[in-house]
């Protein structure tokens, strides 16, 4: 048999003498690692791993930037203009993400789809997996949409029949036809289950433009995307975009004044968001893994001491160093397969788990797997781990020679350099817990903090219900304004609901327009403040339960044909009028030619419009008759329970339109919970991370202790015959296993000090010190 052959035998049969040891080294080494190559697995599939698409590195989002805002969407005048004027890109394609009603394929139903121009997914370089994808080749006049759907809709809506292929649908009121189905890694824009071809260049507007809509650059409504050529970097690229901008800047100076577009990679567009969570979770876990094998390695070196003898007899008969060492080594590597094969078993089970607890707005969540390289970190995590555990004890035994061992027999046994690495290593253990619950503490802070903000306005009872039109049916403001007026009509009399309106965007829904709102004293080279804008019904403040600050809120008196008026919130009006009462006065909303004036006829205090952990933005209100929008929602109070709004919304939508299908209904006390379930994630994953290293940390100081207690049985008995009693023994314990404690404490807090600052962005209303 070959010499490793033995070692590992004897490796094996002296893990088996001592089973209870063997045991716990295993368990807990196989839960490091467990729990380390699971949260590699969602790191490596969401940070690491390329995207799934041909050259994905070559693939850009196109932002369009002013002074005030760095990803602002695209104008159809200055991004048919970057179309052809670019030459650092291979494509450009524009999309707009949109509410699609499909009908023809049994009930209607309402799912997430974007327009996108006919050139979109040369962008990606997918091919369908079954059919074709959509190409500018088929474009003309009369020529039908066209429409591909996710992989996830053609299984649940179509049965993954491949009939599917030419069916005619309803969407939107409009005949569309399917060509295709995607492969179920595309993913982009995240979320969407139809993608069909707009009606021109461009996607279309969501409101209706005056004059040649190609030509018009104040409406910013869709975004692009777009692949570089071969050769050229984004640095390139983006000094090319750069002189553009200029051209433009001084042809359209009304228009464009200040304006330019940025480039960021798809990659770092779409996981930019949560990298600084995930780096800190991966940091966390790996300090558990070192603190589990410093554990180990600790329980080793105790281990180690009882067999000082035995190996002194060994080397006394004849066994070299080397071959000790060798032994040695075995064991720990025996140790490290056995915890790394249970810890893979353990990895693939809470790989799912990780993936079903995590919120939807980490991206990619369906391409995470415990792939090759997941499985390569968990075999160098234990092949390290092994050569700690059986490297760490012989540095004490060989360090002074064993041959002593044998001449002072046990008083030898507690060797002052295996003491100091015990040591070291408790030391080291409580120092990465302290970092961990250091962190862990600024984040469950920071979540607590979060949950106790007041959001502007009262959620309880609050029920949200989209009611988007489409276009074909509803195709000018006269009668989506005259839908929805009726809609309210109606509602306000269900027995249901005690409070109506509509509006759009609601609050912590995000998605809303912007635009320059600037006095009409300012002069007209000036931008005002970038506010949200959102267009709203009369009741909209009572329902939602907020206050007037001064002013009035919309009435009858502000029909689509009398003077535009406008309510702001309080931020704007600071901004726009600071000190001075803004009602009555008049403002320019936009820029150029479509600028609109409005007067101001109330203030409203800041609602958060995004997140919870968002800064309330400057808002403007605008009456719904007057500037109306085809993708309001129903917002209303009732009871506690959401199931009579949604049935009186769908009850009441259904006698005006009974093609229309309405979607779920949303408490506002969910979407609320939605908005900080990413920070809540994090917050409870350090926790527990922190939780378990500070019990493997416990568990180093009691075996440390332990150990010393065993080793000095003879000193402690001499001191007790001369007359020490018991608590002055159990006192020189403690205060070596406090003085440990201090140590790492102190460590700690100093990595901690250091460490918690790269958490800043990740904190809400508490400071990383």
């Amino acid at each position: 048999m070959s010499t490793l052959g033995k070692d590992l035998r004897f490796g094996i049969r002296t893990l088996a003498r001592t089973p209870a040891f063997s045991l716990i080294a295993v368990a807990t080494l196989a839960l490091a690692i467990g729990a380390t190559s699971s949260l590699f697995s969602v790191f490596n599939g969401v940070l690491l791993r390329p995207l799934p698409y041909r050259n994905s590195e070559r693939l850009v989002q196109v932002w369009s930037t002013d002074p005030q805002q760095v990803n602002n969407r695209h104008s159809p005048g200055d991004y048919l203009d970057l179309k052809k004027q670019a030459r650092s890109f291979e494509i450009l394609a524009g999309y707009e993400e949109r509410s699609f009603e499909v009908a023809g394929q049994g009930e209607p139903r309402r799912i997430r789809g974007a327009e996108v121009t006919s050139d979109f997914f040369e962008v990606f370089g997918v091919p369908a997996s079954i059919g074709r994808t959509l190409n500018t080749r088929e474009d003309g006049p009369g020529s039908p949409r066209r429409a591909v759907v996710s992989d996830a809709l053609w299984k649940r809506a179509f049965g993954s029949s491949p009939s599917i292929l030419g069916q005619l649908l309803r969407v939107n009121g409009e005949d569309v036809v399917v060509v295709g189905v995607l492969p179920a890694s595309f993913d982009w824009p995240t979320g969407i289950e139809m993608w069909s071809t707009s009606r021109g260049p461009i996607p279309a507007s969501p409101i209706a433009l005056e004059g040649d809509p190609l030509q018009n650059r104040e409406l910013q409504y869709f975004d692009a995307v777009a692949r570089l050529e071969p050769q050229t970097s984004i640095s390139a690229a983006q000094s090319e975009l750069a002189a553009i901008a200029r051209d433009l800047q001084r042809r359209y100076p009304q228009t464009n004044r200040g304006r330019a577009w940025r480039l960021v990679t798809l990659h770092q567009q779409l996981v930019g968001d949560v990298r600084p969570a995930l780096n800190v979770l991966l940091g966390a876990i790996l300090c558990v893994w070192l603190v589990a094998c410093a554990n180990i390695a600790t329980l080793m070196l105790a281990r180690s001491s009882r067999r000082q003898r035995e190996m002194a007899i060994r080397t006394a008969l004849g066994a070299s160093r080397g071959r000790l060492l060798r032994q040695l080594v075995a064991e720990g590597l025996l140790l490290a397969a056995a915890g790394g094969a249970a810890g893979l078993g353990f990895a693939s089970w809470g790989t799912k788990l990780l993936v079903r607890l995590a919120p939807p707005e980490i991206p990619r969540l369906s391409e995470i797997t415990l792939d090759g390289r997941a499985t390569l970190v968990a075999v160098a995590l234990s092949l390290a781990a092994g050569l700690l555990f059986g490297l760490a004890p012989s540095f004490p035994a060989f360090a002074r020679g064993l041959s002593p061992i044998l001449t002072f027999g046990s008083r030898a046994t507690g060797s002052a350099k295996a003491s100091v690495l015990r040591a070291a290593l408790v030391a080291g253990e409580i120092a990465f817990a302290l970092i961990l619950l250091s962190g862990a503490g600024l984040l469950v802070n920071s979540l607590l903090r979060l949950t106790r903000t007041d959001p502007g306005f009262p959620v309880r009872g609050l029920v949200a219900v989209a009611v988007p039109l489409p276009d074909t049916r509803y195709p000018d403001a006269r009668r989506q304004a005259q839908f929805y007026a009726e809609l309210l009509r109606r509602l306000r009399e269900a027995p249901e609901i005690a409070s109506v309106a509509t509006g759009f965007p609601l609050p912590l829904a995000g998605g809303g327009a912007t635009a320059n709102v600037e006095p009409q004293e300012f002069p007209r080279d000036v931008d005002g403040p970038i506010c949200e804008i959102a267009s709203i019904s009369a009741d909209y403040f009572r329902t939602l339960g907020i206050p007037l600050r001064r002013g009035r809120s919309f009435d009858s008196r502000d029909a689509a044909q009398a003077p535009h008026v406008a309510i702001m919130s309080d931020s704007l009006a600071a901004r726009l009028w600071p000190g001075v009462d803004p009602i009555g006065r008049r403002i320019r909303i936009g820029t150029g030619p479509a600028a609109d004036d409005a007067t101001i006829v109330g203030v409203v205090p800041d609602v958060r419009v995004r997140r919870l952990a968002d800064a309330p933005p400057p808002a403007l209100y605008l009456p719904v008759d007057q500037f109306t929008l085809p993708l309001l929602s129903v917002v209303a109070r009732g009871s506690h329970d959401d199931a009579p709004v949604l049935a009186a919304v769908r009850r009441e939508a259904g006698k005006i339109d009974p093609e229309l299908p309405i979607g779920d209904a949303r408490p506002f006390e969910e979407i609320v919970q939605d908005s900080i379930e990413e920070p809540r994630f994090r917050a409870w994953m350090l926790t527990a991370f922190s939780a378990a290293a500070l019990a493997l940390a416990s568990l180093g100081i009691y075996g440390i202790t332990s150990t010393s207690v065993v080793s000095r049985t003879r000193e402690l008995g001499v001191r007790i015959a001369l007359g020490a009693n018991p608590s002055q023994m159990r006192r020189l314990i403690l205060r070596e296993g406090l003085r440990l404690a201090a140590i790492g404490a102190g460590l700690g807090l100093a990595g901690a000090m250091a460490l918690t600052r790269l958490m800043k962005s990740l904190l809400y209303g508490v400071d990383a010190t």
